[in-house]
């Protein structure tokens, strides 16, 4: 200025961002500079646009001086999550997660894991985000601690953790039932031995399940054989049956006593053969 200098002078700014205008002016430092640090916090992260004019002491301005700079995001986001129930079964019960984000830049992303396949969330705007969780009959009865994590789109992010407690509603699967051999003479000459096969979503059968037969009045446990991964009968002689064809009804049980009945295999029980040596005229 022609007049005025150094500390005489006025520089006065206007920082423009998405959210407004931040003023002030710059204090003076020495020489020809004015010189401050300038609280950005709460401002939101992007590009910002300052101006600047310089005022003598009669208030005449000057033109102004104008630059861009960019204000990077380094605060995280937040999340808070709530589950609609907290336990549900694996009968295809289902709990609603819903999360509520705050977010000053932009949201990338709202996931979750520790259950199933994991996913994204449900944008519902104004910051809600959902999704239901279904425990089908193949969820494993289990304590899951579920992972919800918000990530915006400078990589930040927060996480928010659920307890969510799946209890066992569902019978075991059978894969397999049948006698071996699947028919014998009533005469009491032959044996056979039934086999049931099975799978369970949670329970460990060979620890904790449990088979029961029943062919017409006969009944018996079974017992688990690793060597064939099923539950095995003991050999059971042919003459406990009349002649016939009679179902084998076998009862599959969890360690929840979760139970199942499969009557699909059937034993043939026949006569033994009649043998004429000799006939007198």
């Amino acid at each position: 200025d022609e007049t005025n200098s150094g500390s005489d002078l006025t520089i006065a700014y206007t920082i423009t961002h998405t959210d407004g205008t931040l003023t002030g002016t710059l204090p003076y430092s020495s020489g020809t500079s004015y010189t401050d640090s300038i609280d950005l916090d709460g401002i939101p992260a992007g590009t910002l646009h300052a101006e600047f004019i310089a005022y003598d002491a009669a208030g005449n301005p000057s033109d102004p001086c104008t630059d861009s700079f960019t204000l990077r995001d380094l605060r995280d986001p937040a999340i808070v999550c709530t589950l609609s129930s907290s336990t549900i079964t694996n009968a295809s019960d289902s709990t609603i997660a819903d999360c509520v984000v705050s977010e000053e830049t932009g949201v990338s992303s709202v996931t979750y894991t520790g259950f199933g396949a994991g996913g994204s969330l449900t944008d519902l705007g104004s910051g809600n985000y959902s999704v239901t969780l279904t425990a089908d009959p193949t969820t494993p009865a289990d304590s899951y601690d579920i992972e919800f994590r918000v990530a915006d789109t400078s990589s930040n992010y927060d996480t928010d953790n659920l307890p969510l407690e799946v209890t066992d509603a569902t019978a075991a699967t059978f894969t397999g039932v049948y006698a071996s051999p699947d028919s014998v003479f009533d005469d009491g000459s032959e044996t056979f031995e039934v086999y049931v096969c099975m799978d369970d979503e949670t329970t460990d059968l060979n620890a904790s399940g449990s088979v029961d037969i029943v062919i017409d009045s006969y009944t018996e446990t079974l017992v688990y054989d690793s060597d064939y991964g099923c539950f095995v009968s003991s050999e059971i002689n042919g003459d406990e049956f009349s002649a016939g064809t009679y179902t084998i009804s076998a009862t599959g049980a969890d360690a929840e006593g979760n139970s199942a009945t499969d009557t699909s295999a059937s034993l043939e029980v026949t006569c033994s053969g009649v043998s004429i040596s000799g006939v007198a005229a």
